[in-house]
């Protein structure tokens, strides 16, 4: 079913080629990104990794190899191609790569009634895409004020977060 659904999204998407500027790259993929976690065989992987896949080790290798791994590769090349050319920020390109995931997968779970918390429910997908889109380009985007631990500064200059300390 992986191999199907999320390898196979990820496939396409490597083989995609889409015109224009990394931006507009980033753009597309976040918007098929989009619809596949929006979609209803999302919801099934999602709650068969985070609920079976600690049971079984060699599945679990192959999820992380095959579709985390693969799928963070695939943005921060996208990413890394956008600092090249001046479009994004200076930024680790795997950590934006993780950062998106993270942003695209939770509102779109936040977003699905059946998830047990649609908090987003009130809310299109288009909406609720567009704010995304909105925010992580932003904090993507050249900037002479970025925060110095966005751009790779050591915790020791967050401390005056107090659970930095902790």
């Amino acid at each position: 079913m992986i191999r199907q659904t999320a390898v196979a999204a990820i496939e396409r998407a490597e083989q995609a080629n889409v015109p224009g500027t990394p931006r507009n790259q980033l753009l597309a993929f976040m918007k098929g990104y989009w619809a596949f976690v929006r979609s209803p065989v999302f919801l099934t992987i999602y709650r068969l990794v985070l609920g079976e896949l600690h049971q079984f080790p060699d599945l679990a290798k192959f999820y992380a190899h095959e579709v985390v791994a693969r799928g963070q590769k695939l943005i921060a090349g996208i990413i890394q191609r956008g600092i090249d050319a001046g479009e994004f920020r200076e930024i680790d390109p795997m950590t934006a790569a993780r950062v998106l995931v993270a942003l695209i997968v939770m509102n779109g779970i936040w977003r699905d009634e059946h998830t047990g918390v649609p908090l987003l429910a009130h809310k299109g997908d288009e909406e609720v895409f567009n704010e995304l889109a909105q925010f992580y380009l932003h904090a993507i985007a050249p900037s002479d004020g970025a925060f110095a631990q966005a751009d790779g500064a050591p915790l020791d200059a967050l401390s005056f977060i107090p659970f930095i300390n902790d």
